[in-house]
């Protein structure tokens, strides 16, 4: 099964969009006022940005399936065999701390920070806050029906 690298359905996702929905709304309120012909072009990167950004995030995506994961993005494509895999845990970040997670904690709802699903080739890894996907790490937003899919196939390297 794929699924995007980011979860369209997380509510910090809501809340980044929505943030950034606000600050173009509010710019283009302001240019009307002040008639700054600037602030046009501020308008026109931040809704570049945002199309770049939304782009990037429908474009990455992580397959789950019986044999391994794999990873593909406009610039990077990786992937990872079960029997590789020494590491499979969940962990919540936000802007001051990673923390391991236990998996029955993610269905509720937080808005603590983002959660994601992880795996490492190395045995009892803990990744960065600034963690690159690569051949050794995959992460993805958390979603129990990936969740699932991780359970049914993680038993097949065990």
């Amino acid at each position: 099964m794929t699924f995007t690298k980011n979860n369209f359905r997380s509510p910090h996702i809501y809340v980044f969009w929505g943030l950034f929905l606000l600050l173009d709304l509010g710019l283009i309120a302001y240019y009307f006022i002040t008639e700054n012909t600037e602030l046009l072009y501020i308008i026109g990167m931040i809704s570049l940005l945002l199309v770049v950004l939304y782009t990037i995030g429908f474009t990455s995506k992580i397959t789950i399936d019986s044999q391994g994961i794999a990873y593909n993005s406009l610039f990077k494509s990786c992937r990872m065999r079960w029997k590789d895999v020494e590491t499979i845990e969940v962990y919540r970040i936000n802007k001051y701390f990673l923390s391991i997670e236990k998996p029955e904690n993610y269905n509720k709802f937080s808005l603590l920070g983002q959660k994601f699903i992880y795996f490492s080739t190395k045995e009892k890894y803990i990744p960065s806050k600034t963690e690159k996907v690569s051949s050794e790490y995959i992460n993805l937003h958390w979603r129990k029906e990936a969740w699932d899919l991780v359970l049914k196939y993680s038993d097949i390297k065990r």
